[in-house]
């Protein structure tokens, strides 16, 4: 309901229980549930330590393509590999999904760059840390680990996008069209917020979150104090750089969030917009180019005869001003239509704006 009540009438999930997420797909289809359209990807992570236990753990290359062949005959549309996968294994895994018809996504696994991930066949590159690691990672760095974030903290600060590295690689990704999901958002707390203080993805609409979830505000993801705040402050900043650098470079992008259900791709947009990315493409991103990557673009994404009727009605104009997108009215997915203002009530929210009322004009 939090995705309907903010206008989200598809998603795409790339890490989910396998179960659990195919359950969940049915009953949305067949009405059972109101939801999201769901296009899924199918989660596979190698066998370490430091595993994530989500879709399948594979412990050899013969078991991942095993699980490639799985996600095919199910109706996935691609397969998310994770930290924990060998880099050696990349590549016969994006061969095996390519040939089926499978995008291949994802971390990129540790002790790879990901240059590297993208020559052995990634389509796309999940979250802004991992792009940013292909410059400041250093050897021996074990990014199955919390390492991932400590290491882009401390050293993405003196990332130069004007670099011949970094001009290369951009290049790289632009002349092969891999996709970036950078969910900006899933960081700005991690690397900005203080203890105490409010977060700052969500102080803005504080007043509109359920109770619970306004007590938990001032609590930081990480404790961050004194010189390492102003720099992870920084390196936060060099990432939203590198966002709009990868845009206006024709890398395309696609809005992940890696959190709250629908509020966080408002907080994904906003700072798309706040860090240089005009508001209407902005918009863009969130319709036309995720529809394209998932796969829909002959039927969703735009607003045309014969395109599907997903639609959100908004009270204000977000291509000037892109928090309006918080001010949904109406909800219109395929045949059913929505108020977000009684979806948000029913959660405990308090709604942005009243829900569009109809009348019956006279005849």
């Amino acid at each position: 309901m939090a995705h309907l009540a903010a206008g989200v009438t598809s998603i795409r999930d790339p890490a989910n229980q396998n179960d659990e997420i195919l359950r969940l797909k049915g009953r949305v289809e067949r009405g059972e549930l109101a939801g999201p359209a769901i296009h899924i990807a199918g989660f596979i992570e190698g066998k370490s330590p430091f595993s994530a236990r989500n879709g399948f753990v594979v412990d050899s290359l013969e078991a991942g393509l095993e699980a490639v062949d799985w996600y095919v005959a199910r109706g996935f549309r691609g397969i998310k590999l994770y930290n924990s996968i060998r880099p050696e294994w990349v590549k016969p895994l994006a061969e095996r999904a390519h040939a089926q018809g499978l995008r291949v996504s994802g971390h990129v696994p540790a002790f790879m760059r990901a240059e590297e991930a993208v020559r052995s066949g990634y389509d796309e590159l999940t979250h802004i840390n991992q792009v940013m690691l292909n410059f400041v990672v250093r050897q021996g760095d074990d990014t199955r680990t919390l390492m991932r974030f400590e290491r882009v903290g401390a050293d993405g600060q003196a990332l130069d996008l004007k670099s011949p590295k970094a001009r290369a690689f951009i290049k790289l990704l632009r002349e092969r069209g891999t996709v970036v999901d950078p969910t900006v958002g899933a960081f700005e707390a991690m690397f900005t917020q203080a203890q105490g203080q409010s977060n700052p993805s969500l102080v803005a609409i504080a007043d509109h979150l359920p109770v619970l979830w306004r007590r938990g505000l001032r609590a930081a993801d990480m404790d961050l104090e004194g010189a390492k705040l102003k720099t992870f402050r920084t390196s936060y900043q060099r990432m939203l750089e590198l966002t709009v650098a990868l845009h206006r470079a024709g890398v395309p992008l696609v809005p992940g969030t890696d959190g709250w259900a629908g509020i966080g791709l408002h907080r994904e947009l906003e700072l798309y917009v706040q860090g240089g990315i005009p508001a209407p493409e902005a918009l863009r991103i969130a319709t036309w180019n995720s529809a394209k990557v998932a796969g829909e673009a002959a039927s969703r994404g735009r607003i045309e005869r014969g395109f599907a009727a997903d639609l959100l009605l908004v009270d204000g104009d977000p291509s000037t001003n892109i928090s309006d997108v918080r001010k949904g009215s109406l909800v219109i997915q395929g045949r059913f239509a929505y108020a977000p203002d009684q979806l948000y009530e029913a959660m405990g929210f308090r709604p942005f704006v009243p829900g569009a009322r109809f009348e019956t004009p006279a005849r």
